[in-house]
């Protein structure tokens, strides 16, 4: 089933005139237009995904070595499936283990709480000092451009699709 019915969907054929002033920061901030948010590197498809594996900086020394494990490559440990944002507003805890409650908790984890680790991918590295070893990435939002971002992404939510009846029970065939 595939998600097609949410406010950011109506927004594309209207240029996101249907979008409150804070979702279209939100939607800046997204897009890496303000601030130094690279949520469009992993989540920039019309799913907002990306194929195959990222480390997401969630921990260092890893507790969980995700594909690593499966692998035994070293360059796979802490490396998991990227999401797609769709949906994301019903889709909570966040984070492959769960371990965030709330899309607040994961921006903020995003703008502050990146560890660094030999596996990050080039969106979450900030620009490496000459001579020094690179670092995670520190968004620099504001609280207000936080908040816009959450609501950005709540506009990737499509409640019809999860609310129709005609999705509900799978045998109901067209009833």
């Amino acid at each position: 089933m595939v998600s097609t019915g949410s406010k950011y969907d109506a927004g594309v054929a209207v240029g996101f005139t249907n979008f409150t002033a804070q979702e279209l920061l939100g939607r800046q901030v997204f897009l890496g237009q303000v601030g130094n948010a690279t949520c469009a590197a992993c989540h920039g498809t019309d799913a907002h995904t990306a194929p195959g594996l990222n480390n997401n900086g969630l921990e260092f020394p890893y507790v969980d070595t995700g594909a690593g494990a499966i692998t035994g490559r070293p360059q796979d440990n802490g490396r998991f499936k990227v999401p797609s944002l769709r949906n994301i507003a019903l889709t909570a805890p966040y984070m492959h283990d769960g371990r965030f409650a709330t899309l607040e908790e994961v921006v903020e984890f995003y703008a502050t709480g990146v560890v660094a680790n030999p596996n990050l991918p080039p969106p979450l590295l900030a620009p490496p000092a000459p001579g020094q070893p690179p670092t995670p990435r520190r968004l620099n939002l504001t609280a207000a451009q936080k908040a816009a971002l959450v609501a950005f992404m709540r506009t990737l939510t499509d409640t019809n699709l999860v609310t129709n009846g005609r999705f509900t029970d799978p045998f109901n065939y067209g009833n």
